[in-house]
């Protein structure tokens, strides 16, 4: 039976919005294995963080592609999009951002990143001066972590790239209003998901609904935003599910097209866990 609703919407909307700010844990919680040409494959995940600033309150960086450079071949494109996703750094220091996940990444050894950056916007704090323009001396950064990565059939792995933006940025030397992105990335690469990798809310829209042999809901597959694919999410008993008019939900309400936002943890099938659906 549904709760009913018992407090106006508004004041509903704002503890829902502290909910989700304040959660210090992300709460909740495939593989690869041969794609349909037969290939051995695996799964990655693509993270990305960023560490506090003094100076700006937004550092907003357009990110077009991500590949992985094996050891012999040709790159791994594991996202691409012409129009870009644009990414506010200092909104994921504490949680990070899921780029992506892809499946069907061909089995083998991996020796770096590469990771194609367009535009780069920076919106100083108040008081600070105005910034004009940001130089990006390559659009092409090459990540190169501690040897050798390894996709294994079946397996998955979890990128995690951490840029430095107070290392990065610096003042053009004879342009005070202008600057220089010099990219100091670190990467970390990890087998699974490890409970410490936590993603901030994730926003898309409902594409299908998981269903169980009593055609009950326990989930649903939502587009990311931005072409970043597609993203299978886990319900459980503990998932709390607000609707758009204020009332508390549950999985019944839950249709294909619906825009959603989940809090969650990643599972060891690469799928997110939820806490929390809005």
């Amino acid at each position: 039976m549904k709760r009913k609703k018992f407090m106006d919407y508004r004041v509903l909307s704002i503890v829902v919005v502290a909910m989700m700010v304040s959660l210090a844990g992300c709460g909740g919680g495939g593989g690869g294995g041969a794609s349909p040409s037969g290939v051995q494959t695996g799964t990655v995940a693509i993270f990305i963080k960023d560490g506090p600033t003094d100076e700006f309150e937004k550092i907003l960086v357009t990110v077009t592609e991500v590949s992985l450079i094996p050891v012999s071949g040709a790159p791994v494109v594991i996202y691409e999009n012409p129009s870009g996703c644009e990414i506010d750094l200092l909104q994921h220091r504490e949680e990070d951002f899921l780029l992506t996940i892809k499946r069907n990444v061909p089995a083998g050894t991996y020796s770096k990143i590469r990771l194609r950056v367009t535009n780069i916007d920076l919106v100083p704090k108040e008081g600070r001066p105005l910034v004009t323009e940001v130089k990006l001396p390559s659009g092409k950064i090459d990540l190169n972590p501690r040897g050798a990565f390894t996709v294994v059939p079946g397996g998955s792995l979890s990128v995690r790239i951490d840029m430095d933006a107070n290392k990065a940025i610096h003042v053009h030397p004879s342009k005070r209003d202008r600057y220089i992105f010099r990219p100091v990335v670190f990467v970390d690469i990890e087998t699974g998901f490890p409970a410490e990798i936590c993603p901030k809310i994730v926003h898309g829209t409902i594409t299908s609904l998981i269903k169980n042999s009593l055609n009950q809901t326990t989930g649903f597959v939502m587009a990311l935003d931005d072409r970043r694919g597609t993203l299978d999410v886990k319900l459980t008993s503990g998932t709390d599910i607000f609707l758009a008019s204020g009332d508390f939900g549950d999985a019944g309400d839950l249709e294909v097209g619906q825009e959603v936002r989940v809090r969650g943890r990643m599972d060891a099938s690469g799928a997110l866990v939820a806490s929390l659906v809005i």
